[in-house]
């Protein structure tokens, strides 16, 4: 299978085999979204040929986040930017795909997991919990577990990161019948309202 059309997998490129100035023991992880996806305001990088050289020369560039790939183009583009709350910057897009430099290139990473946090393609707008959930798992991932104290303390931050209003509900992964969990960002807390209702877009890679 080739490298663009691998989903939910992390890509994980052996740079010294690439390049015999890299040390032994470098290496850097990519995953690719398992949806066709790009973010905005890519930098076109010349003289690339594949995959593999988009992500090494994101891997030298110590502010790129992720790149976004063309695969019938050949196109690389280098992003520098992270996902914000109020900022529309990663959007479906045919025939590219986009690549995250791991841990948490283009999300935030405040605890142990990875948090992907936007509008979700339009901006202002917020959704419905099986919007919201539907969204995430076209990422490849899923809404927000908050098992203990430690997890809302890392969710909280990672939301301030991503520039989300104080005044934000998000959507969690529980649910009850037509009832679904969110948290409350003013209040620190979690409540049951109607599933139907709007609410803010988090993220959690599995």
């Amino acid at each position: 299978m080739a490298i663009a059309e691998m989903p939910y997998a992390h890509i994980v490129f052996a740079l010294c085999i690439l390049n015999a100035k890299c040390a032994a023991a470098n290496s850097v992880n990519f995953r690719a979204f398992p949806i066709e996806l790009r973010m905005k305001q890519g930098d076109a990088y010349p003289s690339v040929v594949d995959i593999k050289e988009c992500c090494l020369a994101c891997s030298y560039n110590d502010t790129c986040t992720s790149v976004n790939f063309n695969k019938v183009s050949k196109v690389c583009e280098i992003n520098t930017l992270k996902m914000k709350s109020l900022k529309f910057r990663v959007q479906p897009y045919s025939g590219w795909k986009l690549y995250e430099k791991l841990p948490c290139g283009i999300g935030y990473m405040s605890g142990k997991r990875c948090r992907h946090i936007q509008n979700l393609f339009q901006p202002g707008k917020v959704r419905t919990r099986q919007e919201a959930y539907d969204f995430c798992h076209s990422l490849g991932e899923n809404l927000v577990a908050l098992g203990n104290s430690q997890d809302r303390r890392d969710l909280e931050a990672d939301a301030g990161l991503a520039g989300m209003n104080i005044d934000a509900r998000i959507w969690l992964r529980y649910s009850v019948g037509s009832n679904c969990n969110c948290y409350r960002r003013e209040f620190a807390d979690t409540i049951m309202r109607d599933c139907n209702l709007h609410a803010a877009i988090v993220c959690q890679r599995p």
